[in-house]
């Protein structure tokens, strides 16, 4: 079987898919990318295509069609698999080859389609063309139903759990809080900083670490200052996958306040580490932590919900060792990169399957 992943290269979701694929399924796998979304580093692992964007912006989806065609002459692919239906999956959708799937990830559902009807258009198509749709979790799914009567199958982002693994932590009298998101309000982070403010206020010890970047990064520095908690607030910027798994063993809580979020996959990352978590009732967050078990589902967002909950894991040291050891079983069991690789690859099996008949 001959999968052609049709992808920003440089993603780490997309690497992750292309190399399980390759490695643990036999698949022969091709990325085929944006030449401004491509990875020399991925492509060292997995063979990647760029594709020219000689043209601004979404212009450049016209000649990409005419590329991507010869693309797919050429590697004469089994399946083509584009994700995102805002920019991969509308320029499958103009190539008419079969089996396409179109996975959905998150924006290209929740914001791309809402914002004028061109974009609503961009995203049916590129659904009405696939022979099949996918989505990361069924929050997702049902927000993608508005735009399609297709049935959707549900392919959960799985978890490295030999690079997450939970390990033995030693006693501090700092609960250790973490939260691994690009810097945007999006992800809660004026109300977590409050929230965490308000906690240390009350003559609790805690320390924050704060794992990503983005373009609110000032604004939130700022506000720390401003909310004199310097000293507890650490931001680490832009870390590594591997660094990432290393600073969760050192938490005592994983926190994620997100408005908005399509799945969920850092709060997995944290439950494999041994780290129970806390996430706002929103997305798919509450599909991928059992509540009272390897974590609290907060029913708000609010900086009353956030220091209420911590001042809970605070106040429950052995529950919090409990929740932390169901939650690394857990994701072993459910969420694993080998059950969601299998679980994909059966889906290209009956996709060509069904071709075939």
């Amino acid at each position: 079987m001959k999968v052609m992943i049709f992808a920003p290269s440089q993603s780490i979701h997309t690497h992750k898919w292309a190399t399980y694929l390759q490695k643990q399924a036999n698949t022969d796998v091709v990325v085929v990318s944006f030449e401004n979304h491509y990875s020399a580093e991925n492509a060292k692992e997995v063979r990647t295509i760029a594709l020219p964007s000689r043209l601004p912006g979404k212009l450049s989806y016209f000649p990409a069609i005419f590329s991507l065609k010869k693309v797919i002459q050429k590697e004469q692919p089994d399946i083509l698999h584009a994700h995102y239906a805002s920019s991969y999956g509308f320029i499958a959708s103009w190539v008419s080859f079969h089996p396409t799937i179109v996975s959905v990830w998150g924006s290209d559902i929740y914001e791309f389609p809402r914002k004028n009807t061109l974009q609503r258009y961009i995203v049916e198509r590129s659904l009405q063309k696939a022979d099949l749709v996918c989505s990361t979790s069924q929050a997702m799914a049902e927000e993608t139903r508005k735009y399609t009567a297709k049935k959707i199958e549900v392919t959960p982002f799985g978890v490295d759990t030999e690079l997450f693994q939970p390990v033995e932590k030693e006693d501090s009298v700092y609960l250790r809080i973490g939260i691994a998101k690009g810097l945007k309000d999006l992800y809660g982070y004026p109300e977590l900083l409050q929230g965490f403010a308000d906690f240390v206020r009350a003559g609790r010890k805690a320390e924050l670490y704060i794992m990503g970047d983005g373009e609110e990064r000032d604004k939130y520095e700022e506000m720390v200052a401003q909310l004199n908690i310097s000293k507890e607030v650490h931001f680490l910027g832009h870390v590594s996958n591997r660094e990432v798994a290393n600073k969760l063993q050192e938490l005592d809580v994983f926190i994620l306040p997100s408005h908005q979020d399509s799945f969920g996959v850092a709060a997995l990352e944290a439950q494999a580490a041994g780290v129970p978590v806390a996430v706002h009732r929103v997305g798919g967050l509450p599909e991928v932590v059992l509540d009272q078990t390897t974590g609290l589902i907060m029913d708000g967002n609010s900086p009353r919900h956030i220091t209420e909950t911590l001042q809970w894991f605070a106040d429950h040291q052995t529950k919090r060792y409990e929740m932390g050891k169901a939650a690394a079983e857990f994701v072993r069991e459910q969420y694993s990169w080998s059950e969601s690789g299998k679980r994909m690859k059966r889906i290209y099996q009956e996709i060509l399957e069904k071709k075939g008949e």
